[in-house]
């Protein structure tokens, strides 16, 4: 049964969700929320698979990875990007090992609202802001 939120997800694998908010707000306010947006994936991707650990050197193990729908109201940049002199592109095949066990599971984290805001935020990371109270400290 796949779980409706990251509440339910952390329940069934064992977790403690706000043990791993709280762990996450010890960080500078820039990293908290893409440390708490990878956290979370991770328990997302545990509770998908019921707990089983894909074998990466598996080649004949069928993997999926969710898919975002960048059509939907959110931050850009929804994928992994990287720009050259000669193109640009986004993609989520960058080694994200986000890795699904099955399809329909795949495609339920991809167009999940929650989970799709939990993976945002694991791309988001915010620089600090420099200014003079900084660079003196």
């Amino acid at each position: 049964m796949r779980s409706e939120t990251i509440e339910i997800a952390c329940a069934n694998r064992g977790y403690n969700k706000q043990q791993i908010e709280d762990a996450a707000a010890m960080m500078p306010e820039s990293l908290q929320a893409f440390i708490r947006g990878v956290a979370f994936q991770a328990v997302i991707v545990e509770d998908l698979n019921d707990g089983r650990i894909p074998d990466h050197k598996n080649y004949g193990q069928t993997k999926y990875e969710p898919v975002f729908d960048l059509s939907v109201p959110g931050p850009a940049g929804l994928g992994l990007a990287f720009n050259s002199a000669h193109y640009w592109f986004t993609s989520t095949n960058a080694g994200a090992r986000l890795q699904i066990l099955d399809r329909g599971d795949a495609v339920y984290f991809g167009t999940h609202p929650e989970f799709q805001q939990i993976h945002a935020d694991a791309l988001t990371y915010k620089a600090p802001v420099k200014n003079e109270e900084n660079e003196k400290n």
